[in-house]
């Protein structure tokens, strides 16, 4: 799964299982309980290869189709390219509303997570200050309209390792793929420019999808 690659993003994929009866379906975790990942995992080649190794020990010898969604769509990528290497490529590989790993995206990720971190030392500053509530939530409010993403998108109680978990894998650099991929993709992230970046990078290989 994307988000933060954990048991609350596998949830949310867990509703795509229904619209598939009589199929066999698998959620790979890319984090831990407590939402941390593995340092030495803190690259896409070593998420995928962990996560293939799950499935094979699930399905060794199945043909499987790869389905990822938003920043996990780059790892179900990654994980195709090794299977494709060890001559077991999958059926098929569809990336769910992911974005194009690249500089600009993970300045926006460092950002994202900046944001968050100055309004969670805000917070505590604040609380240790001993100043009025209603006083510390104008500061509070004063501060956080500045930052560079509004607070719905860097929120100061979301664990900073689940933003960890998204720079390390925009940091991830595509390498070629022989198969087709299918982007499904809503109006916003087209807007955003991932669709085409995506479509330069495979070329006919790709087929998008608007949702």
């Amino acid at each position: 799964p994307g988000g933060e690659g954990g048991d609350i993003s596998m949830g949310v994929y867990a509703r795509l299982a229904l619209q598939l009866p009589g199929r066999s379906f698998y959620g790979l975790r890319l984090s831990s309980d407590d939402g941390s990942v593995d340092r030495r995992a803190m690259t896409v080649e070593a998420m995928a290869a962990s996560c293939i190794a799950d499935l094979r020990r699930t399905e060794p010898d199945a043909a499987v189709d790869l389905v990822g969604g938003c920043v996990g769509g780059i790892v179900a990528y990654e994980m195709a390219r090794q299977l494709e290497r060890a001559g077991r490529p999958p059926n098929r590989l569809v990336l769910m509303d992911t974005v194009f790993p690249s500089t600009r995206q993970r300045r926006r990720h460092y950002l994202r997570r900046w944001s968050a971190r100055t309004r969670r030392l805000t917070i505590d500053s604040l609380v240790a200050s001993g100043l009025r509530r209603s006083r510390q939530e104008r500061i509070y409010r004063a501060i956080s309209t500045v930052l560079p993403f509004p607070e719905h998108e860097a929120s100061p109680h979301v664990p900073p390792e689940w933003y960890v978990f998204g720079e390390s894998i925009v940091r991830y650099r595509l390498r070629p793929l022989d198969m087709p991929v299918m982007l499904l993709v809503t109006e916003e992230l087209i807007a955003l420019g991932h669709a085409k970046r995506w479509q330069r990078a495979l070329g006919d290989r790709l087929t998008v999808t608007v949702l």
